[in-house]
This record gives C-alpha cells, sequence and structure tokens, in this order.
C-alpha cells in the first residue's frame, strides 16, 4: 500500500492528504518538516581499527594493516578468551595524567564506520547480518522516518562519533568541525533549519555543542534539539559496571571482559552519579568490610575496586556538569521513559571479600527510570522553563527508540515548522 502511494507522486499525496485525515493523525507529508541529524550514546556505532602493537597479551595478532570492526564485531563471541583479552587490550583507552588527555592503546588507530553523517554506523551496533537484529540501534527511528518520506541523501543524517571518549575529547578529534559543517550543508540544501535528535550520552554531546555556539549560528541553522533518555545527572546504575561489568543486554559479550574494558573508558566515567546531586545516598555496600559509598566517596571507591586511577577519569570529565539548559539557546524537547515497575539499579550490596575480582552482587535495590538512567537524573530538564517534556511509559532506555509512538511524537510534534532559511 506504501508502495502505491508514494508511486502516486507527491502532489497528489498532498491533494489526499488535504481532503482526508491524516493516518493515525499524524501529518507526515507536511512540507514544513525539518530536515534531522541522529546522535547516539554510549555504544551506539560502529567502529573499525587497525593496528601495530607490541607487549599485548600471550596469542594476539601484532599487526592489522587494514580497518576491521572492533566494535561490534562477532569475532568477540566464538573465538574464546583469548581473542577477548587482545580484543579489550585494543579497544580500551589510556588516560595520560600528565597531559590530561585520553588515546587509543599505543599503536591501535580507530574510525567510525562511512563517511561522516552516513546512517549505516548507528543503525545496527552490529555490522555482520546475523548479529543484526540482536543489536538494533537507530533502525526503526529511521525506517518510520523513511516512511515519512525522509531520506538519507538530503534530509536525515547520523553524526556518529567514538563513544568511548567523553564530549570535551570530541573537540580534538574535528568531531564538532565536522558537526557544523553538516548542519549548514542540510540546512543549505532543504532550505531548512535542522533538529539534532540525540539520544542518551548523545544528549551530553549535543548539549556541549551546542553550548559552544555563537547565538547567531544557532538561529540561523538549528530548529530545536531533541534529548532521548539522557542521564543529565549520571546514572545509579552506573558504578555496578565497573564492579561486576555490563554487556549492555548483548548476551555473547562476557561481562567479566567487558569489566575491563569499561573501567577504561571515559565516557563510563562521565555517567557516574553527579556527586552536588546525589549527595549521602548510598550506592554501594560492601558488607563484609562494613562500607558504604555514596558520591563523595569516589575516591574510597575507585580504590577499593582496585582501579584507584579511576578517581582521576572521573575528576578530569565531572566538569560537564551540570548541563545549563536553560543557556542552550535553542527550542529544546526532552523525552524519558520510565518502566512500568522499577528496573533500574539504584543502590547494590557485594559481600565478596575480594572487591577488585568480584563477579556478582549480593543484592540490589531498583529505582524508578528506565532501566539504564535513574528518574531524578531523566527529569532533571523539567527544571528549566524552555524545556518542553514528553514522556512515555512502558519503554526501556533503548526500547524506546524502537517504538513507533517515539517516531510520531518526533514527527508530529517536534519536525514541524522547520522554517526556511
Amino acid at each position: 500500500m506504501q508502495q502505491l502511494i508514494r508511486s502516486l507522486g507527491i502532489p497528489l499525496i498532498l491533494q489526499l492528504f488535504s481532503l482526508s485525515p491524516a493516518v493515525d493523525g499524524y501529518n507526515y507529508y507536511d512540507d514544513s518538516l525539518a530536515p534531522v541529524i541522529l546522535i547516539h550514546g554510549v555504544g551506539g556505532s560502529q567502529l573499525k581499527a587497525k593496528w601495530e602493537t607490541q607487549g599485548q597479551p600471550e596469542y594476539c595478532d601484532e599487526k592489522q594493516e587494514e580497518f576491521d570492526y572492533i566494535w561490534l564485531s562477532m569475532s568477540i563471541a566464538v573465538k574464546g578468551d583469548n581473542n577477548l583479552r587482545c580484543w579489550v587490550y585494543r579497544f580500551k583507552i589510556l588516560y595520560d595524567q600528565k597531559n590530561q588527555r585520553f588515546t587509543n592503546q599505543n599503536g591501535v588507530v580507530t574510525i567510525v564506520r562511512g563517511n561522516f553523517g552516513s546512517l549505516e554506523s548507528s543503525e545496527y551496533v552490529a555490522h555482520n547480518a546475523i548479529a543484526k537484529f540482536k543489536t538494533e540501534y537507530y533502525h526503526h527511528v529511521i525506517e518510520n522516518f523513511e516512511d515519512a518520506d525522509y531520506s538519507e541523501e538530503l534530509s536525515m543524517k547520523a553524526a556518529s562519533y567514538d563513544w568511548r571518549f567523553p564530549p570535551q575529547s570530541l573537540a580534538e578529534q574535528l568531531y564538532y568541525d565536522q558537526l557544523t559543517q553538516l548542519v549548514e550543508e542540510m540546512a543549505q540544501k532543504t532550505s531548512r533549519k535542522v533538529t539534532i535528535i540525540a539520544h542518551s550520552m548523545g544528549g551530553l554531546v549535543t548539549a556541549h555543542f551546542l553550548l559552544m555556539k555563537p547565538q547567531a549560528w544557532k538561529d540561523k541553522y538549528i530548529n530545536s534539539f531533541v534529548s532521548i533518555g539522557t542521564p543529565w545527572l549520571g546514572s545509579t546504575a552506573t558504578p555496578k559496571s565497573y564492579v561486576v561489568g555490563n554487556n549492555w543486554g548483548i548476551s555473547w559479550l562476557n561481562v567479566v571482559i567487558m569489566k575491563v574494558l569499561l573501567r577504561s573508558l571515559p565516557s563510563v566515567a562521565l555517567l557516574m552519579p553527579y556527586e552536588e546531586e546525589f549527595k549521602d545516598e548510598v550506592l554501594m555496600e560492601w558488607t563484609v568490610k562494613n562500607k558504604t559509598y555514596t558520591s563523595k566517596d569516589y575516591r574510597q571507591f575507585y580504590t577499593d575496586i582496585g582501579f584507584p586511577e579511576g578517581f582521576e577519569i572521573r575528576q578530569r570529565v565531572r566538569g560537564i556538569f551540570p548541563v545549563p539548559l536553560d543557556k542552550l539557546g535553542v527550542q529544546y524537547h526532552c523525552i524519558w521513559s520510565r518502566t512500568t515497575k522499577p528496573e533500574t539499579p539504584g543502590r547494590f550490596r557485594v559481600t565478596d571479600p575480594n572487591l577488585p575480582e568480584a563477579t556478582e552482587i549480593s543484592g540490589e535495590q531498583m529505582v524508578e527510570g528506565d532501566g539504564t538512567v535513574n528518574i531524578k537524573s531523566l527529569r532533571y530538564c523539567e527544571r528549566f522553563k524552555n524545556a518542553t517534556v514528553k514522556s512515555f511509559d512502558g519503554p526501556n532506555h533503548t526500547g524506546l527508540l524502537y517504538e513507533k509512538v517515539l517516531s510520531d511524537y518526533l514527527l508530529s510534534s517536534v519536525l514541524k515548522n522547520g522554517k526556511s532559511l
């Protein structure tokens, strides 16, 4: 049916819609829809790497001359623990404390898949056809927008980045320069202002970008900014990743191996609960030592888990908080979801006497949120009068991206009125 409608041609479509109610109450073919740039969160883009390394774990290949997929690669799942250790060695981030910089492992070069602006990197997290159905990211949003006549050639792009790095480090990689150019090119080609739609940490990346731009530039090129499930105050689920690991729901990723990787990533340190907001809230109990940890105890927390350098990494990235959403200088829409019952880690307990080697928790208190980000962090945007807030009940953090109701809301309420330049 959809193909039949499209074959009739745009002018006739517009006539039909003017004579009858819009499908599902939404007029997808309104000619004032703004062009869109999608920005992902942690884990949300495919990355490739090549390397020439020395001193890596035993049995690792020292050289890879052509770029190959490193995130997300099926070889992680099928080649055993030795391959996993090699993968972590190549994929982790190093922190140069003297120069306060984050870098790849020595001898490793990484790139994001595809040309800047291409949708292919963040539509799925894995490139392998077999793994795609398990690693969808923006796929459903892209599909729904294409049904509304958006196209990658003209009106829909993705600004993918290396999500291992925090927003502050992306400037060194010229990411914000590329994003600026992409916004300007889309606006000029469509004669419409651009809407940036960002999920999870992508909201922090976008806010950081907008706060750096002159108001005149934003007035000329930006229609609106939409954040979806952004952890504006960090997340109470993050400390658990440091202690027992996290495979982000991808069953074939070894949680223990992932813990080694996650500890090195400054993007994970960024998502620790913000100190000034969580203050005395207990995040973790270590019962065998009769210890509790709040955000005031981060130095001790990192020391006790056997990763003392983690505190320095946290100090390096925490300056992005609190985000002054009232100073963005653009129309802002804050979208978040809440699971039907509390499923977001808020406080957990460990009984293992060897905390650095702990592999499981003994108790967990769940709080309201989207399963990944707690409600307090999600609703931070409500403090600002210039924010339009929309919440959805039921979907979890990434699951909201799969819901057609989200795309419907964006198409009907957010993307309209992309005024001509």
